[in-house]
C-alpha cells in the first residue's frame, strides 16, 4: 500500500541545526516532557519492560504505523490496511499537506516535532496521527490536544503569516483489518485556547 500525499512546499520551514541557532534547544524540555505525569511515566516503563504486555504491543503497532503514515508506504498486511483506511476516511479530506515531522520552537522554553500541517477540509491544520485499539473521543485525546496547541503556538510564532485555522487528530482504531476504522477529531476555537492556557500553566 502507497498513500499518494499532494505536498506543497508552501512554508520554508527551518531545519534543527537553524533553530538551534536561534534559541538554546538544549536547555528546552520537549512538549511531550512539560505534559508528563511522573506516575504515568513510571507505570508506562514498567509496562514497557514486558515486550508480551498489551501496551508495548499496542506502543509498537503505534509506532509502525506512525512511520508508515509519513513515509507513506508499508509492505506489512495489517499496516497496509491502516493506511488504506486512512486513505478512505482522512485522505480523501487532506487537500494538501504542507510539512511533515518539522521542528518547532517557543521562546517559552519547550521544542518539539509536529506530525504534519496542511489543508483539511478547506482549513490551514496542524494535525496529528495516533493508532488506537478503540476509537477515542475528544475527551480521551484531551491530553494530545495540548501537545497540538503546543505546536500550535510556536508554529504562529515562528511563521506568523501562516495562521494555523484549527487542530486535528487523525485516529486510526481497530486491531483487526475487518474492524479497523479512522476518525478526525478537531477543536473548536475556544477549546483550543483552553488548551493553549493549560500547557503554558505547566511551564511555570
Amino acid at each position: 500500500m502507497k498513500l499518494q500525499l499532494k505536498t506543497s512546499r508552501v512554508i520554508d520551514y527551518l531545519p534543527k541545526q537553524a533553530l538551534a541557532k536561534e534559541f538554546p534547544l538544549s536547555n528546552y524540555k520537549s512538549v511531550t516532557q512539560v505534559l508528563s505525569d511522573p506516575r504515568q511515566a513510571a507505570w508506562f516503563k514498567a509496562q514497557m519492560k514486558d515486550k508480551n504486555s498489551p501496551m508495548a504491543k499496542a506502543t509498537r503497532l503505534g509506532t509502525k504505523t506512525h512511520k508508515a503514515l509519513e513515509s507513506g508506504e508499508s509492505k506489512d498486511i495489517f499496516i497496509s490496511a491502516c493506511l488504506s483506511t486512512f486513505a478512505k476516511e482522512i485522505l480523501v479530506d487532506l487537500e494538501e499537506v504542507w510539512g511533515q515531522e518539522e521542528w518547532l520552537a517557543h521562546p517559552l522554553g519547550y521544542k518539539g516535532r509536529f506530525d504534519g500541517v496542511g489543508i483539511f477540509r478547506g482549513k490551514l491544520t496542524l494535525f496529528d496521527h495516533k493508532k488506537t485499539n478503540k476509537p477515542k473521543t475528544k475527551s480521551g485525546l484531551s491530553g494530545y490536544f495540548k501537545q497540538l496547541a503546543a505546536y500550535k503556538q510556536a508554529h504562529e510564532y515562528l511563521y506568523s503569516a501562516f495562521p494555523i485555522e484549527q487542530l486535528a487528530i487523525f485516529n486510526i482504531y481497530g486491531t483487526q483489518i475487518e474492524s479497523l476504522g479512522a476518525s478526525a477529531s478537531i477543536l473548536s476555537a475556544e477549546e483550543t485556547a483552553a488548551c493553549i492556557t493549560q500547557f503554558n500553566e505547566r511551564l511555570v
